[in-house]
């Protein structure tokens, strides 16, 4: 039994870490019952050997039962149902310990006379109050530490249903991580599309602009062609009407030779 429960709690650090967290308590309520139990036996019997008798018979029935309960041993023991008085038992013995602290505080002398209460019974109201909530701690944390130890199949289910919340969570995390980088993407994509599209917009007006002028440049050169067409057409009928006929070519020329031009004798 104790074997499996040191593998589970090597197997598990957080659940070590919660056990060990649990501790503090009952070992701190321990603690302060054994030294009121000491205190108060050894006072009583005057003999701190007898004290220490008295304290092992008491408690050690009672820490028995604890160990039968966490172990599941002994089902129908006896002894298993006293396990419930382990913070119980140093009740009494604690609370003399604490009046002799309590009765020598000047806080509970303020408060007897502002209650016009003795020192004496302020200081015993007072004790068992404390002692009486030091108990109920204590039982409580002893009760939980008891069926954490005992419930170690709770233990994997706990940590399985931690492991599934944890693997949902980064499941999360990732979807949420792999739409941030799609808007992201996207957001990118858009503002490429956008700047983009105003790059084609600022070119398609300066088009748009440049379109009368390069009208107007080509109506200007259609007009200057055709005013160089007829200036050309006016020089050559000039030329023309000038030159006199060309004379005839004489006998037995040969056809297809070129004609001398007038002026060009004989040289």
């Amino acid at each position: 039994m104790w074997r499996s429960l040191l593998e589970s709690l090597w197997r598990d650090p957080e659940e070590t870490l919660t056990i060990a967290l649990q501790t503090i308590i009952p070992v701190v309520t321990l603690s302060v019952s054994i030294w009121g139990a000491f205190t108060f036996w050894a006072t009583t019997f005057g003999s701190p050997a007898l004290a220490l008798g008295v304290m092992l018979a008491l408690e050690s029935i009672a820490l028995i039962g604890f160990v039968l309960h966490v172990a599941d041993l002994a089902p129908r023991h006896p002894f298993r149902a006293l396990r419930h008085t382990l913070p119980l038992l140093p009740a009494a013995p604690l609370v003399h310990p604490v009046h002799d602290v309590l009765i020598a505080s000047p806080i509970i002398a303020d408060f007897a006379t502002a209650v016009r209460w003795t020192l004496d019974t302020t200081a015993w109201v007072a004790a068992g109050l404390l002692t009486a909530t030091a108990v109920g701690i204590a039982w409580v944390a002893w009760e939980t530490f008891g069926d954490t130890l005992r419930n170690r199949q709770a233990w994997v289910l706990a940590r399985i249903d931690r492991e599934r919340t944890r693997e949902m969570q980064r499941i999360r995390v990732d979807q949420a991580r792999a739409r941030a980088e799609l808007d992201v993407r996207e957001a990118q994509v858009a503002a490429v599309r956008e700047a983009t599209r105003r790059q084609l917009e600022a070119e398609r007006r300066e088009l748009e602009n440049m379109i009368p002028v390069m009208q107007a440049s080509l109506a200007a050169a259609v007009q200057r062609q055709e005013a160089v067409r007829h200036a050309l057409q006016e020089l050559n009928s000039d030329v023309e009407s000038g030159l006199p006929a060309p004379a005839p070519p004489p006998p037995g020329a040969a056809p297809g030779r070129e004609r001398q031009r007038p002026g060009a004798g004989a040289a």
